[in-house]
């Protein structure tokens, strides 16, 4: 068998702690907007995220719902010692879920491997 992993490769160059709008989405009456935010905790390997959503009315009132996460990333080296430590062998990387090619900036890393028999 093959066992498939995908992680988000981590972009650490983005910025902290800043609220930026990440998608918008009309739901009846309802526009959802949703915002993001991120801090790094580098020597742990840790993403500590907020989306926070607005949901506006057509009358201007607003809710706000905001959901609070925490991550621990892995970096590509990273995954491919710890694929070969418990034994399988990498058959390939893709950089998405498209199939293209792994590059260092691809949005993510999707590891194809198996046990040799």
């Amino acid at each position: 068998g093959r066992l498939i992993v995908s992680v988000f490769n981590p972009d650490l160059s983005r910025p902290q702690n800043v609220v930026r709008l990440d998608k918008t989405k009309q739901v009846g009456d309802k526009l959802v907007m949703r915002f993001y935010a991120q801090s790094f905790d580098f020597p742990n390997q840790i993403t500590f995220g907020h989306y926070i959503y607005d949901f506006v009315k057509s009358d201007g009132s607003v809710k706000r719902l905001l959901v609070p996460f925490k991550i621990r990333y892995v970096f590509y080296d990273e995954m491919c010692q710890l694929l070969k430590r418990t034994g399988y062998e990498i058959e390939c990387v893709y950089g998405d879920e498209k199939k293209d090619p792994y590059e260092p900036n691809s949005p993510l890393m999707v590891f194809i491997a198996r046990k040799p028999a």
